[in-house]
């Protein structure tokens, strides 16, 4: 039975259950093969976002990825009401524009 995640970060269950069923993980630390991904990728990440450095794998191996790098902003500032960039909008519409036309935004 899968455990629902709740919004508590203190959930430590949720967390467990969540940690194990994932794909990343397991004893085997299974790798997923990013050059089999045939969909254009984006990453949005803020300058001080720890994941930023962790799309130098995903530029070297997807065959379709784009990555956007805010100036000033952290990972919940990219996002948070308020606080989104122009940036991340005008990024978002140029890459749903240029990898699928027929959307009209």
């Amino acid at each position: 039975m899968k455990k629902r995640l709740l919004a508590r970060p203190h959930d430590l269950e949720a967390m467990k259950a969540i940690k194990q069923n994932a794909p990343w993980s397991g004893p085997e630390e299974r790798a997923i093969d990013l050059s089999r991904v045939r969909i254009p990728v984006l990453a949005l990440n803020g300058e001080f976002d720890e994941p930023n450095a962790k799309t130098h794998r995903m530029a070297r191996e997807l065959s379709s990825f784009t990555s956007v790098v805010l100036k000033g902003k952290s990972h919940l500032t990219t996002i948070a009401s308020g606080f989104m960039p122009e940036e991340y909008k005008r990024s978002l519409v140029a890459f749903v524009r240029e990898h699928n036309p027929r959307v009209r935004l």
